[in-house]
């Protein structure tokens, strides 16, 4: 075959909620993302939740036992936060499946 059908696709041939998608991700790749959630609500974290996901992930990373104060400095939260991200421990990875398609990792369905 002499390329992918995708694309030959055109912006304004995609449903109108769709080229929403395009325009960030590009035409072939909204496409893709409708043939693998295509008819499924579709639900989209907000950035602020992927950041304080990595944010958090990274005071556990540097987190030595005794340097709660340096950390809640340097990523501009209270001790108190930092107590609590730490307390808590890695999320459960269920409720981040979002993680798993920026790693790479394609969804199944049966």
């Amino acid at each position: 075959m002499a390329g992918d059908w995708r694309d030959e696709v055109r912006m304004e041939e995609l449903p109108l909620n769709l080229q929403r998608y395009a325009k960030v991700i590009g035409v072939a790749n909204a496409i893709r993302l409708a043939e693998v959630e295509g008819g499924l609500p579709l639900y989209m974290p907000k950035a602020d939740e992927i950041n304080a996901f990595i944010r958090n992930r990274r005071i556990r990373a540097e987190f030595d036992g005794s340097n709660h104060a340096a950390l809640a400095r340097k990523y501009g939260l209270t001790v108190r936060w930092i107590y609590e991200i730490i307390s808590t421990g890695e999320p459960d990875r269920r409720q981040i499946d979002w993680v798993g398609p920026l790693n790479g990792q394609e969804a199944q369905r049966k």
